[in-house]
């Protein structure tokens, strides 16, 4: 698996990484978002719907589980699983009927992410000292295998 890291000093930078690395996103992708409470999963997936195109509102699905945000392109399909506490409470979602039709990102997918054969994996730690977040790209799947170095190399500016 390839790993790499960067660093994001503001809201500016992170909304700035979503916009580079959005055009590589299509349907059936999968986004898995890691990371503490407040790290920033769901700006970043706020930052990433916009770049896509979407202008409504994206807010943490930690209530409701999950939200479909339709646009031009498709549809996202944002999860958040941090409630979920068993792969079967993921699979009675029903929500394997979206994943053709969109982009998923998941936020909290620790005890489903072994379904998913592709994904992308974003990684956000909030360095205290810095006041900054640290940010690692990593992915699993042949999907991934020539779109992760274009990622790597359109983020150069931030490693």
């Amino acid at each position: 698996m390839k790993v790499f890291t960067i660093q994001s000093t503001s809201l500016e930078n992170t909304a700035e990484i979503a916009q580079k690395i959005a055009p590589l996103f299509k349907k059936e992708d999968v986004v898995i978002f890691e990371g503490n409470l407040g790290a920033g999963k769901t700006h970043f997936v706020k930052f990433l719907a916009a770049a896509l195109g979407y202008e409504g509102l994206v807010t943490s699905p930690t209530y409701t589980i999950a939200s479909v945000y339709d646009w031009a392109a498709g549809k996202i399909l944002h999860i958040d699983g941090y409630r979920l506490t068993s792969l079967s409470e993921f699979v009675d979602l029903g929500l394997d009927a979206y994943f053709a039709e969109s982009i998923s990102m998941i936020e909290w997918a620790g005890e489903f992410e072994d379904e998913f054969p592709h994904y992308l994996k974003i990684k956000l730690e909030y360095l205290e000292a810095e006041m900054s977040r640290k940010i690692t790209f990593s992915y699993l799947g042949e999907r991934w295998d020539s779109d992760f170095e274009k990622i790597k190399n359109s983020l150069q500016k931030f490693q």
